[in-house]
C-alpha cells in the first residue's frame, strides 16, 4: 500500500475544514473537493470537508478541533500517511509503558529518561508519533501521556497507540490489576506490546539449556532449594554464586569461595564488597541464611574468567529483532568491574569499553576477530531461542556473555529489560538500541507493508 511522509501543521484559528496539498490528493487519488475526509491516528478519528491546495510538498492542515479529535498536540508532527477504505490513516504511533514520577512540575522516567529522549528523536527521523505513559495514565481505553516538546516532557491527552514497548521496571507492577486491564485491552484490540514481561534467571537458564548446541555454553547451574543441596554443590565446585532468580544490575549476588580453611563469602551491595570468612558449612549456612530466604536463588558454577588490569569482565551484547523475524546484534561493550566488585555491572560501578580495544589487547588480531565473531553468533541463537520458547513477543535482549582464561565462551545471563542508565560509549548520539527498537515498533505496527 502507498503511503507518504507528509507533514502535520495546524491551520488558522478560523479554519474549519483540511487543507490537504495537491501534491498529496494526487498520490491518493482524492480530487473531489465536495466530499469529507475521513482522517484517523490510532483509533481516534474526526471528518472534515477539505480543500486541496496547490503546493508540491505533502502536507496536511488540520483546524485545533482535528487535533483535538486525534488527541495529539496541536504542533507540527512528521508522519506517515495512507489512503485506505476512503479514509487518509496517519501513524504510526508508539507508546513507552514505564514508571513516571512528577515533582515540581517535571516528570523523571527513571533510569530511562534520557533513553526516552533518544527514542523520541529516532522517532522524529522516522516520521512516528511517540509518547510515554505509566500505568496511572491508562482509564477504560482512554491514553494520557507524556509527549516532548523543546526540551520538556508535557502531559496530555494521547490517540491509542499502534504498538506499545514495556519497560516497566517492576515485576509486581506486571502482576498488578493495572496491567492486566491494560494488556487485555491491548490483546483486545490487536495492539502488539513487546518485552512483555522479566523472564526470571531460571526459567531461562531451562530454556537454554534444553537447547542442545547452547547446552555446553551454560555453566553448571541448579535451583537452590535445599541445604543439603546447596553443601553438596559448594563442596563439588571451588567458587559458586548463588543468584537472586528475580535479582537485576548485580544485586544482591552471593559468591562463595572454598578453601582449605573453610569458606569465603561475600555478596555485592552498593558500597561495595561485604566479606566474611567461615570456617564449616554450618557457620556459613548460619551468615547466608537471612539473605536466602528472602527470596528464591539459583546456584552457579564460578568459571575462571578472563580479566581485564585484575579487574572481573564480561560483554553486554545487545541484540533485536528484525522485520523478518531474524535477530541482529545492534551494539556491543566489554563491562569491567569496579574497585571491589567481582560484578561488572555498570550500577555496581564498572566501567564501559569496545570489545575490540580489549580483546587486541589480550590476543592477537586473528585470534580477537574470532573471539568477537563468536561472542555475536552466540548472542544472536541465544536471543533466537530464547524468543521462540519464552512465548509473548519481544524485541530486545540484553545477552551477558564473559570468557575463560582459555578463550571459551560462556553465557551468563539473558536480560529482556536491559538497563539503559548508562549513556553508551557515546553519550552524545542516539545509541543504536533505540534505533533497533524503534525499528521493531514500525514493523509491528502494520502500517507499512513491511517491504522497509
Amino acid at each position: 500500500m502507498t503511503h507518504r511522509l507528509i507533514m502535520l501543521t495546524p491551520a488558522g484559528a478560523e479554519e474549519d475544514c483540511l487543507f490537504i496539498s495537491k501534491a498529496l490528493t494526487d498520490v491518493f487519488g482524492l480530487h473531489d473537493q465536495s466530499t469529507i475526509a475521513n482522517l484517523s491516528l490510532g483509533r481516534n478519528r474526526t471528518c472534515l470537508p477539505f480543500v486541496i491546495i496547490d503546493e508540491e510538498s505533502f502536507v496536511i492542515r488540520a483546524p485545533q478541533s482535528a487535533f483535538s479529535e486525534l488527541r495529539i498536540p496541536a504542533a507540527e508532527h512528521m508522519l506517515h500517511a495512507k489512503y485506505q477504505n476512503g479514509e487518509l490513516i496517519l501513524g504510526p504511533v508508539a507508546a513507552v509503558l514505564t514508571e513516571a514520577k512528577s515533582a515540581g512540575g517535571d516528570v523523571h522516567f527513571g533510569s530511562i529518561h534520557e533513553y526516552c529522549e533518544e527514542l523520541q528523536s529516532i522517532c522524529t527521523i522516522r516520521g512516528c508519533f511517540f509518547y510515554v505513559f505509566s500505568l496511572h495514565d491508562y482509564k477504560n481505553g482512554s491514553m494520557s501521556g507524556y509527549y516532548y516538546s523543546d526540551g520538556k516532557w508535557l502531559k496530555a491527552d494521547m490517540p491509542y497507540p499502534d504498538v506499545v514497548h514495556n519497560r516497566l521496571h517492576s515485576r509486581r507492577s506486571e502482576k498488578s490489576a493495572a496491567f492486566t486491564e491494560l494488556s487485555a485491552d491491548l490483546n483486545l484490540h490487536m495492539v502488539p506490546y513487546f518485552n512483555d514481561r522479566f523472564l526470571d534467571k531460571w526459567e531461562t537458564h531451562q530454556i537454554l539449556y534444553a537447547n542442545d548446541y547452547l547446552r555446553p555454553y551454560l555453566p553448571r547451574t541448579e535451583l537452590l532449594s535445599t541445604k543439603a543441596g546447596l553443601q553438596d554443590f559448594i563442596t563439588a565446585e571451588d567458587t559458586t554464586f548463588i543468584k537472586p532468580v528475580h535479582g537485576s544490575q548485580g544485586r544482591r549476588i552471593l559468591r562463595i569461595i572454598r578453601s582449605e580453611s573453610g569458606y569465603l563469602a561475600d555478596h555485592t551491595t552498593f558500597s561495595g564488597e561485604f566479606i566474611r570468612e567461615h570456617s564449616t558449612f554450618k557457620d556459613l549456612y548460619s551468615h547466608l541464611y537471612p539473605h536466602l530466604k528472602q527470596s528464591s536463588y539459583l546456584i552457579q558454577k564460578g568459571i575462571d574468567l578472563l580479566s581485564y588490569r585484575g579487574s572481573a569482565m564480561d560483554f553486554r551484547i545487545l541484540c533485536h529483532q528484525k522485520s523478518d523475524y531474524t535477530w541482529k546484534v545492534s551494539s556491543a561493550v566489554a563491562r569491567v568491574s569496579g574497585s571491589n566488585q567481582f560484578v561488572s555491572n555498570i550500577a555496581q560501578g564498572g566501567e564501559l569499553f569496545q570489545p575490540r580495544e580489549i580483546l587486541s589487547q589480550l590476543y592477537d588480531r586473528n585470534k580477537a576477530y574470532h573471539l568477537r565473531k563468536l561472542l555475536n553468533e552466540l548472542s544472536i541463537e541465544v536471543s533466537e531461542v530464547v524468543s521462540a520458547e519464552a512465548g509473548g513477543i519481544f524485541g530486545e535482549f540484553g545477552i551477558d556473555l564473559a570468557l575463560d582464561c582459555l578463550g571459551n565462551p560462556w553465557i551468563i545471563e539473558v536480560n529482556t529489560k536491559p538497563s539503559k542508565s548508562d549513556p553508551g560509549l557515546n553519550p552524545l548520539k542516539a545509541r543504536p538500541s533505540a534505533a533497533g527498537i524503534i525499528d521493531f515498533c514500525l514493523y509491528l505496527s502494520r502500517f507499512f507493508d513491511y517491504e522497509e
